[in-house]
């Protein structure tokens, strides 16, 4: 007996513990790389303002600064580029919740893109609000759960186009959250799921 397959994607859940930690890392890396390529300075220059910038503003403080390395790649200024950022849920969801900070100081005194990008990541922020609700969602807060998610997807892909889209990103703006959130009410339940 063939069991037909969307029998088996209906067990497979995404983890939201797991979508929340891949996005946040595509998020970070991204409004880095953008704003390496429109840097005042040289590539080096920018690599060494946003590592002090992260010591003493967004993982540690001025007195007590964190250790942590903006990871890059390239031997020479001209092919310097930002890699993935890599961490652990913990401190992705500590980078994103202060990633207001992190785009005005990757991209000072750019206004449009800065704007644009705050407004997505704000809307990501608040679909992943409720994701993260620990009760079932009503009607209401599901339907604001895709709105919140499809501006987030179409301020990202105007920005950044398919390079900007990872798997968990595509499951928000492709509404296969929406369907999961729909069939079972409250994906928290699902948490830490082995999916990916």
């Amino acid at each position: 007996m063939k069991v037909p397959l969307v029998n088996y994607v209906e067990l497979l859940i995404p983890c939201i513990l797991h979508l929340e930690n891949r996005v946040g890392e595509k998020l970070l890396t991204m409004i880095l790389r953008i704003g390496m390529d429109i840097w005042r300075s040289t590539r080096k220059n920018y690599v060494e303002d946003i590592e002090t910038f992260f010591w003493t503003q967004v993982l540690g403080t001025a007195v007590s600064p964190a250790h942590w390395s903006l990871p890059h790649d390239g031997k020479s200024e001209a092919d310097l580029c930002i890699s993935k950022i890599p961490g652990r849920n913990e401190m992705i969801h500590h980078m994103v919740a202060k990633s207001d900070n992190i785009i005005n100081a990757c991209l000072p005194g750019n206004q449009e893109i800065s704007g644009k990008l705050q407004h997505a990541v704000n809307c990501y922020r608040g679909a992943m609000r409720l994701l993260n609700k620990h009760c079932n969602l009503t009607e209401d807060k599901v339907e604001n759960f895709q709105n919140l998610a499809d501006e987030f997807f179409k301020i990202w892909v105007e920005m950044f186009g398919p390079e900007g889209v990872a798997n968990y990103i595509h499951l928000i703006g492709s509404s296969h959250m929406l369907y999961f959130l729909q069939q079972i009410g409250c994906l928290y339940l699902c948490n830490q799921q082995g999916w990916e």
